[in-house]
Protein backbone atom coordinates (compact mmCIF):
# COMPACT_ATOMS: atom_id res chain seq x y z
CA UNK A 1 0.00 0.00 0.00
CA UNK A 2 1.44 3.70 -1.07
CA UNK A 3 0.23 6.94 -0.40
CA UNK A 4 1.75 10.38 1.02
CA UNK A 5 2.01 8.71 4.55
CA UNK A 6 3.69 5.62 3.48
CA UNK A 7 6.26 7.92 1.55
CA UNK A 8 6.84 10.66 4.45
CA UNK A 9 7.21 7.93 7.00
CA UNK A 10 9.42 5.29 4.84
CA UNK A 11 6.80 2.34 5.81
CA UNK A 12 5.56 -0.04 3.44
CA UNK A 13 2.04 0.37 5.30
CA UNK A 14 0.17 3.85 7.25
CA UNK A 15 0.40 2.42 10.54
CA UNK A 16 1.63 4.71 13.51
CA UNK A 17 1.85 3.00 16.45
CA UNK A 18 0.55 5.03 19.28
CA UNK A 19 2.96 6.03 22.44
CA UNK A 20 2.43 4.91 25.53
CA UNK A 21 3.94 6.30 28.67
CA UNK A 22 6.75 2.96 30.02
CA UNK A 23 5.30 0.71 27.36
CA UNK A 24 6.50 1.66 23.98
CA UNK A 25 10.43 1.68 24.49
CA UNK A 26 12.89 0.71 22.23
CA UNK A 27 11.95 -2.57 21.66
CA UNK A 28 8.49 -2.11 21.21
CA UNK A 29 9.03 0.78 18.73
CA UNK A 30 11.63 -1.50 16.54
CA UNK A 31 9.00 -4.82 16.81
CA UNK A 32 6.36 -2.34 15.23
CA UNK A 33 8.71 -0.96 12.50
CA UNK A 34 9.88 -4.26 11.95
CA UNK A 35 6.43 -4.98 11.27
CA UNK A 36 5.69 -2.40 8.38
CA UNK A 37 4.40 -0.04 10.25
CA UNK A 38 6.20 3.22 12.08
CA UNK A 39 7.08 2.63 15.89
CA UNK A 40 7.18 5.34 18.29
CA UNK A 41 9.33 5.78 21.56
CA UNK A 42 7.49 7.38 24.05
CA UNK A 43 9.89 9.55 26.00
CA UNK A 44 7.59 10.72 28.65
CA UNK A 45 8.73 9.73 31.90
CA UNK A 46 11.98 8.77 30.40
CA UNK A 47 14.77 10.53 31.74
CA UNK A 48 17.52 12.03 29.28
CA UNK A 49 19.51 9.15 29.82
CA UNK A 50 17.02 6.16 29.51
CA UNK A 51 16.14 8.07 26.54
CA UNK A 52 19.00 7.87 25.07
CA UNK A 53 19.37 3.77 25.91
CA UNK A 54 16.06 2.89 24.62
CA UNK A 55 16.56 4.70 20.84
CA UNK A 56 19.55 2.76 20.87
CA UNK A 57 18.27 0.12 21.73
CA UNK A 58 15.86 0.07 18.90
CA UNK A 59 18.35 1.21 16.89
CA UNK A 60 20.14 -2.15 17.52
CA UNK A 61 16.68 -3.95 16.58
CA UNK A 62 16.33 -2.25 13.40
CA UNK A 63 17.29 -0.25 10.34
CA UNK A 64 13.62 0.46 9.51
CA UNK A 65 12.95 4.33 10.64
CA UNK A 66 10.94 5.13 13.83
CA UNK A 67 10.17 8.10 15.93
CA UNK A 68 10.43 9.56 19.34
CA UNK A 69 7.04 10.67 20.53
CA UNK A 70 8.00 13.99 22.94
CA UNK A 71 5.53 15.91 25.21
CA UNK A 72 6.05 19.23 24.83
CA UNK A 73 4.87 19.93 28.69
CA UNK A 74 7.80 17.78 29.87
CA UNK A 75 10.14 19.82 31.42
CA UNK A 76 13.18 18.39 29.41
CA UNK A 77 12.04 18.50 26.13
CA UNK A 78 14.21 20.64 24.44
CA UNK A 79 16.81 18.38 25.63
CA UNK A 80 14.93 15.21 24.76
CA UNK A 81 14.33 16.50 21.18
CA UNK A 82 18.08 16.96 20.77
CA UNK A 83 19.20 13.28 21.59
CA UNK A 84 16.66 12.29 19.45
CA UNK A 85 17.73 14.30 16.35
CA UNK A 86 21.60 13.69 17.33
CA UNK A 87 20.80 9.80 17.63
CA UNK A 88 19.39 10.17 14.05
Amino acid sequence: MKNRITQILGTPYPLLQGPMRLITLGEVAAAVSNSGGFGQIAASGLSSQQLQAEVEKAQELTTRPFGVNIPLHRPNALEALEIAIEMG
